[in-house]
């Protein structure tokens, strides 16, 4: 009887050990597996390395993807062993690029990021006419579309060296043209960029050497998906916080409160215990 205890005591001990050791194996396992997580990848294009051509070649979209690599390789260098090391890519923009202690982090990462939204927002033959409600959102700080236009074009020419042209929602929901360059980013500055143009040289130059203004007006005539600003712009409005909703609210021309005044009446009393949502008040379509 004693043997037996002593087997079965061996049995349960060893069946712990086991069972810590899977444990630990798990754990380590969901530690490598977080680690990878964190590494920053080159995000592939959402369309053929030539399909930008004639206005971006496929050389020169090679040699600016080999550069956006060495970007990607040496931000995952900085962040090893940091604080910084799991955050995604926007959080870690938001909290390095204005911080002069984690300069070199926060110009990484921004380029990175800067980056992807660069790519995601050009297409092969998109629309030439942008849609209506982006033309209407545009329309009261620029005049027009081709009001728009030329305030990008004319901002990309004032930069100077390299650096991002950018549309931007600014707090009040209102689009701007802005530039950065070093260390300063829209997402720092508490805005949302819808669309981001590169001026770094390596981005134009080899299409484009008599220089960069052809470049910028050839993207914004021929390459820019409007469509995809567009709709990048609605949602950042209606997902954008209920003050910055009511800041744009207030800040609207009297033809815009004769509009909003029509539609309330339309719809009757507005309830303000909803989320409110620009979209219900046919000040942006449908999210």
């Amino acid at each position: 009887a004693t043997a037996q205890r002593r087997r079965a005591h061996t049995s349960r001990s060893s069946s712990i050990v086991t069972a810590m050791h899977a444990r630990r194996l798990t754990a380590s396992a969901a530690r490598s597996a977080l680690r990878r997580r964190a590494l920053h990848t080159l995000k592939p294009l959402p369309y053929a390395i030539d399909a930008l051509a004639p206005h971006l070649s496929s050389k020169a979209i090679e040699l600016h993807r080999a550069a956006e690599a060495d970007l990607v390789a040496q931000l995952n260098t900085a962040i090893a062993g940091t604080e910084f090391e799991h955050a995604a890519l926007p959080e870690l923009v938001a909290a390095t690029s204005a911080d002069a202690a984690h300069a070199r982090v926060g110009n990484l990462a921004s380029e990175v990021w800067n980056h992807e939204l660069y790519w995601a927002r050009l297409a092969p033959s998109p629309e030439a006419t942008p849609p209506e409600q982006l033309q209407q959102w545009l329309e009261p700080e620029f005049g027009s579309f081709d009001g728009f236009v030329d305030r990008f074009a004319s901002r990309a020419r004032a930069l100077w060296g390299s650096g991002w042209t950018w549309l931007v929602l600014d707090g009040a929901l209102t689009p701007r043209v802005v530039n950065s360059f070093a260390g300063c980013h829209p997402l720092s500055a508490g805005m949302t960029p819808i669309l981001a143009i590169d001026l770094w040289e390596h981005a134009w130059v080899l299409d484009y050497p008599g220089g960069r203004d052809a470049y910028v007006r050839a993207l914004l005539a021929h390459a820019v998906d409007w469509a995809a600003v567009s709709d990048a712009l609605v949602a950042a409005a209606n997902g954008a916080p209920e003050s910055a909703k009511l800041r744009h609210l207030v800040s609207l021309s009297a033809a815009d409160m004769k509009k909003l005044r029509s539609v309330v009446i339309d719809h009757g009393t507005l309830d303000l215990s909803e989320d409110l949502s620009l979209s219900k008040l046919h000040l942006l379509g449908a999210a």
